[in-house]
């Protein structure tokens, strides 16, 4: 049975309030009943115990030679209440299709193709050379596209490289074994020394570049080189015709420095003196359909093929370009060249039903619907106009009927009487 705390007060503090007659009697009670059902109360608490106070009480009775002692315990217990502060961690980021988190553990390290706080948004991936800026494809001069994968319907030429092969003797100067080393000292001179003054030699040259020594041999010093040339692409001059005309003038020039140098002797060896037997080559140059396919883009030059707009410069086209022999008209369509050559990309799909390859006809769909809701609507019309038509039809027909019947029985009756 457990105490109540006003038991409790009762029994530790009123007997010594009381009078000595009722003390003695209501300490006599209180004392039996509170040592016969006290119990002793326990809490346990996480922190810390107080350990029991005893305590003695006294009561004197009326009579001074009777005395009742009493004895309780009584146990305070106090609980202690702990709060944990627990620190809140947030959860670390989880990197997503390869991302590695940075050592500081609030950002990933995204793999070029993914990007977004945890690399989960896929970034577009450029072809054919393009690049991403973080916003958009960023494409090569020959491609298009929003990820670059389609190569552009036209390409500039301005000018095709041309050589020839030029055999020369020099005769003021002896062959040393070192001229077949190229990597030896000798040699680097004696080349730096033969361009600079070749150069001066084929200089009236149209489109000169440069002068590359091939071999050296002996024979005096026979030296076998090439003459580099840029020509510029005309469109009423073919290349082949246009690079004849370049050799003529490259043997004339060479004709004029031989018949004109001045005497050669060695003791002059600033000076080159050539001997008369030259020998020049031409290299076929390449055609314009060569040219072009050289300019197009890998797996796309058997689509590309010359022609030249209106007196401008040599133009690479595709049949995808307005304009040209054989274009593709793709009407409401747009032409790409694809690997598979140039096809027509129809416009405006979610609104138009195209037929054919080349988006010649096309038919809107909202006017189709809205049509075939119109048409149903009639119908719909109709079918309601007819259905009250024959509800009349039948209403008449039996109101005639009905009349008709009554007016047999009217008949009938007076028959009958």
């Amino acid at each position: 049975m457990k105490i109540s705390r006003a038991d409790l007060f009762i029994c530790l503090f009123l007997p010594g309030i009381l009078t000595p007659a009722q003390s003695q009697d209501t300490t006599s009670l209180n004392t039996a009943a509170t040592v016969a059902n006290l119990t002793t109360i326990t809490a346990t608490t996480p922190t810390r115990t107080h350990t029991p106070d005893i305590k003695t009480l006294t009561t004197t009775a009326a009579n001074p030679t009777t005395t009742n002692t009493g004895t309780f315990t009584t146990t305070s217990t106090s609980t202690t209440t702990s709060t944990t502060s627990a620190k809140t961690t947030l959860n670390p980021l989880i990197c997503q299709n390869g991302g590695i988190l940075s050592s500081s553990g609030n950002t990933c390290l995204c793999p070029p193709s993914y990007g977004g706080k945890t690399c989960e948004e896929p970034l577009k991936v450029c072809q054919n050379g393009g690049t991403f800026d973080s916003i958009k494809c960023v494409c090569t001069e020959d491609f298009y596209g929003d990820v670059c994968q389609y190569p552009v319907d036209e390409i500039g030429v301005a000018t095709v490289q041309v050589e020839v092969a030029v055999e020369v003797t020099i005769t003021n100067q002896e062959f040393t074994p070192q001229l077949m080393n190229i990597n030896s000292e000798e040699y680097k001179v004696f080349e730096r020394h033969f361009k600079s003054e070749m150069i001066k030699v084929y200089r009236n040259v149209p489109g000169l570049k440069y002068v590359e020594i091939l071999s050296v041999r002996a024979g005096s010093i026979i030296v076998d080189h090439k003459v580099l040339m840029e020509l510029e692409l005309k469109p009423i001059i073919t290349i082949q015709e246009n690079y004849k005309e370049v050799v003529t003038i490259l043997k004339e020039e060479l004709k004029v420095f031989i018949q004109s140098q001045p005497s050669c002797n060695q003791s002059n060896p600033d000076t080159i003196c050539l001997s008369n037997s030259t020998n020049v080559s031409e290299v076929v140059p390449p055609t314009e359909t060569e040219l072009c396919q050289w300019k197009a883009p890998a797996n796309y030059s058997q689509f590309y093929f010359p022609y030249y707009f209106d007196g401008s410069s040599l133009r690479c086209v595709t049949h995808c370009r307005r304009g040209v022999p054989d274009a593709i008209n793709c009407n409401h369509g747009e032409c790409r060249l694809l690997r598979t050559g140039p096809r027509c990309f129809c416009q405006e799909l979610d609104t138009y039903w195209y037929e054919g390859d080349n988006c010649s006809s096309r038919i809107n769909k909202i006017a189709v619907y809205g049509g075939f809701g119109a048409a149903l609507g009639v119908v719909l019309i109709v079918i309601i106009t007819l259905a009250i038509l024959l509800h009349k039809s039948k209403k008449k027909h039996h109101q005639q009927r009905t009349k008709k019947e009554s007016k047999l029985n009217i008949y009938d009756n007076s028959y009958e009487d």
